[in-house]
C-alpha cells in the first residue's frame, strides 16, 4: 500500500494471517515442479518469519500491557512462534522431495493455523482495550520492521533489539545472493 498505508497493528496482523493462509492454500493446489514448490515454501517461511518477528516484538508486548491476562497470552503465543521457527528451520534444510517434507508442511500448517486462531481472538480484544493512536503508531513500526527484519528462521538465537536488524540484513543479502524469493511478487 506504500506511503498512504494507514493500517494499524491489528490490520497488519490480520493481513499477515490472510496472506499465510492463502499461501498454504496454494501449496494444496500444487502439483508443481520441485523448484516451484521450494520457491513457495521459501515465501511462506519468509512471510511467517517476518510476522513472528513483528508479533513478538510489537503485538505481544502490547498484549501484556493492555489485557489483564496478557502475560499468559503472550507467553503461550511466543512459545508457539518458537515452535514454528524450529519447524520452518527443518523445512529450510530438507529437499521438497524428501519423504518428511509433506509431514513438516502439515505440522507447520497446523501450528500456524492454531496460533492465528488464538491470535485473532486476542486482536479483537486488543482493538477494544488499546488506544487507536497506539495501534496506529505500532502499525508504522511494524511496516518499518518488516523492511529490515529477518526472512529466515533463527530458532537457536533470541532475536532481540540488538541482533534483529543485522540478522535481517544478513538474511536479505543471503536471499539476494541465492535468488531466494521472499514475497508473493517474486514467485
Amino acid at each position: 500500500m506504500g506511503r498512504t498505508d494507514r493500517r494499524d497493528l491489528i490490520d497488519l496482523m490480520i493481513h499477515d494471517h490472510g496472506t499465510a493462509v492463502a499461501l498454504f492454500g496454494r501449496l494444496d493446489l500444487l502439483d508443481w515442479h520441485p523448484e516451484r514448490r521450494r520457491a513457495l515454501i521459501d515465501v511462506i517461511v519468509a512471510e511467517l518469519t517476518r510476522h513472528a518477528a513483528t508479533a513478538t516484538r510489537y503485538l505481544y508486548p502490547t498484549v501484556r500491557r493492555c489485557l489483564p491476562d496478557g502475560a499468559d497470552i503472550a507467553a503461550r503465543a511466543v512459545a508457539g512462534y518458537r515452535r514454528t521457527e524450529w519447524i520452518m528451520s527443518d523445512l529450510m534444510g530438507i529437499d521438497v522431495e524428501h519423504p518428511e517434507f509433506a509431514a513438516l508442511v502439515r505440522r507447520l500448517t497446523t501450528e500456524v493455523c492454531e496460533l492465528f486462531r488464538e491470535e485473532a481472538a486476542v486482536l479483537g480484544r486488543l482493538r477494544l482495550e488499546c488506544a487507536p493512536q497506539t495501534l496506529a503508531d505500532l502499525g508504522r513500526k511494524v511496516r518499518a520492521a518488516k523492511r529490515s527484519g529477518p526472512t529466515r528462521p533463527h530458532p537457536a538465537i533470541r532475536l532481540n533489539r540488538v541482533v534483529r536488524r543485522p540478522i535481517g540484513w544478513l538474511d536479505q543479502i543471503a536471499d539476494a545472493l541465492t535468488d531466494r524469493p521472499t514475497t508473493l511478487e517474486e514467485l
